[in-house]
């Protein structure tokens, strides 16, 4: 079996993300691995859904990018199905050897970020991670306003006239 797993620090911020791959095919995982590490990933592998990182340990990585097809009990909608319930803004990517638009489209319906068709190109798969680990980021950054004159100011009333600035009376 795989020994390709690495211990990954939390609070890791000098890669370009985390990447939980859950891939069976010893050959395409240790491949996609050295490809992602080459560009700066931190990279752990795992050969099944029943492998997958508990709770806390899940949520220190970035993006999972998974097989649809698994060996084990769980199959790769199963894994994007588990990664929604446990930590709901995770971007799970999915990739498939029998890709199909309405595979597609119910990978995307249940909450997976992308679909990808194997073989994999290495460009998009660049491309995909790095815009879910962006996104993902983006959406942990944003905090709701805790200033009231803020909140009040994002949220004007009907017909109320809009200052051009939060500090400036309505006339």
């Amino acid at each position: 079996m795989m020994n390709e797993t690495i211990s990954i620090p939390v609070t890791s911020t000098s890669a370009k993300g985390r990447v939980l791959l859950v891939e069976d095919d010893e050959t395409l995982a240790g491949l996609l691995a050295r490809v992602l590490r080459t560009d700066g990933y931190q990279v752990e592998v795992v050969e099944s859904g029943e492998s997958l990182p508990a709770g806390s340990k899940l949520s220190a990585f970035d993006v999972v990018l998974t097989d649809v097809h698994l060996a084990g009990k769980l199959t790769g909608h199963e894994v994007l199905k588990h990664v929604r319930e446990v930590h709901p803004t995770m971007p799970v990517i999915l990739m498939t050897a029998y890709a199909d638009i309405e595979g597609a489209m119910s990978a995307v319906s249940q909450g997976a970020y992308d679909y990808l068709a194997k073989p994999i190109e290495p460009t998009e798969l660049r491309r995909m991670l790095s815009e879910a680990i962006a996104r993902r980021r983006f959406s942990e950054t944003k905090k709701p306003a805790t200033d009231a004159r803020a909140a009040a100011w994002a949220r004007p009333r009907a017909g109320a006239a809009v200052p051009d600035r939060p500090d400036q009376p309505h006339h």
